[in-house]
């Protein structure tokens, strides 16, 4: 959209590891962290996501991730400034387990995107997922938590094309072309 920035966040240097073997070890999930900041954002202004790619396999907690999205340019030395806040507070929650964490913005040109509540409910589902599986992971002996691995959120991809999303992968289930519209509830 005109009058928009685009920016790249991306962390890396998490640990990750087996959802099935590391999971009760509470350890950092970027795909978790990076949807928890554009949620932030979406609640404050008009946010557009262009890509969302983290993990690398639906069985392993995401060490590394990048988001590209675009708000308005008059907010963003106030996102930035969200991004410098954000990051401290997430290094700290997780300090005990991912100690090499490494928080990063860029501006990038600028690119298609999601159409608005395609995006917003992109979001809104991941962190669903984040949501439900905490609440539960705190109901469940450890030793149960294995079983729920596929809530792990291990792997995230959104990619746009020219008639909105193309492609929706959460964990091992591949959504493409209309099926998107139908997950995400269009």
């Amino acid at each position: 959209p005109e009058g928009f920035f685009f920016v790249r966040l991306s962390l890396k240097g998490l640990n990750g590891g087996h959802s099935g073997d590391d999971i009760n070890k509470k350890r950092a999930n970027a795909i978790k962290i990076l949807s928890r900041f554009v949620y932030q954002e979406m609640q404050k202004t008009d946010v557009r996501i262009v890509s969302f790619n983290s993990g690398k396999l639906h069985n392993a907690i995401p060490r590394d991730g990048r988001v590209v999205m675009a708000f308005p340019e008059a907010l963003k030395d106030e996102v930035r400034v969200d991004w410098n806040v954000f990051a401290p507070k997430v290094e700290d929650e997780y300090h005990v387990t991912d100690r090499q964490m490494v928080f990063d913005m860029e501006s990038v040109d600028a690119d298609k995107v999601v159409e608005k509540d395609t995006g917003k409910r992109l979001i809104q589902a991941l962190q669903a997922i984040c949501m439900v599986y905490v609440a539960a992971a705190k109901m469940i002996p450890e030793d149960f938590l294995g079983f729920m691995s596929n809530k792990n959120l291990g792997k995230t991809l959104v990619e746009v094309g020219n008639f909105g999303v193309n492609r929706l992968i959460f964990g091992h289930e591949v959504i493409d072309d209309a099926g998107v519209e139908e997950w995400l509830g269009l």
